[in-house]
């Protein structure tokens, strides 16, 4: 068996993690400052769990700021995480 690890030390390795990312409200994010490039991204959000998440969003970084505009235009999908079928 290997050496047990403190109850935090898992906790803190999924929130390290790049690749996950839970979101409680999106348009509470709008005017965030954020260090990156300017870029636009549509989302269709899903969000059984949080309702007044769903639906079309934009994201657009400009000047150093996140915005958010609720019923934008949807490029990506966002939903609820579904393992890969088997064999594919």
């Amino acid at each position: 068996m290997g050496a047990s690890r403190p109850q935090g030390a898992a906790a803190r390795d999924r929130l390290e993690n790049p690749a996950m990312l839970r979101v409680v409200s999106l348009e509470a994010l709008d005017r965030l400052p954020v260090a990156a490039e300017e870029v636009e991204i549509g989302l269709a959000v899903e969000d059984p769990l949080a309702p007044w998440n769903e639906g079309k969003f934009t994201l657009r970084v400009e000047y150093g700021r996140l915005g958010v505009l609720h019923h934008g235009h949807d490029l990506l999908p966002i939903g609820p995480w579904m393992p890969p079928e088997q064999g594919h």
